[in-house]
């Protein structure tokens, strides 16, 4: 605002002004998209996004996981938590009446980066909010 002062005396804009100006300049850069959105379709039209959860991928990751068995032990430091995450990766006992796969089944992205890297020779990046 003070630039803009110094250049143009008689600028009579406010600080309201502005950053209604500039708002409006990146709804129509970025269209009806938010900026996650945005950054995630940009990361995907540049193929640096994969998506995961395809019918198979667990027999997949099993045979991965397999396979480099030493090299995930090394990776996650115990047999317990390599066991945990191979059990995870086995089709529950019991299904859920909603679709949903029990919780003792979910994996976090920690758990999982590792063996989708590998298998796919992709980066793979974990994108978060930062909380506040």
């Amino acid at each position: 605002m003070s630039t803009l002062k110094e250049r143009n005396p008689n600028n009579v804009s406010n600080v309201k002004q502005l950053y209604n100006v500039r708002h409006r300049q990146k709804l129509a850069a970025r269209g009806p998209r938010s900026e996650m959105q945005r950054l995630l379709k940009c990361l995907e039209d540049n193929n640096y996004v994969f998506k995961v959860r395809t019918v198979g991928e667990s027999e997949t990751m099993l045979w991965e996981l397999s396979l480099h068995r030493a090299t995930y032990l090394k990776i996650y430091g115990s047999e317990e938590r390599l066991n945990y995450i191979t059990d995870a990766l086995y089709p529950p006992k019991r299904r859920s009446s909603h679709g949903v796969a029990p919780i003792e089944k979910w994996l976090m992205f920690p758990d999982m980066g590792h063996i989708i890297a590998s298998y796919y020779n992709k980066v793979v990046v974990l994108l978060t909010k930062p909380v506040i």
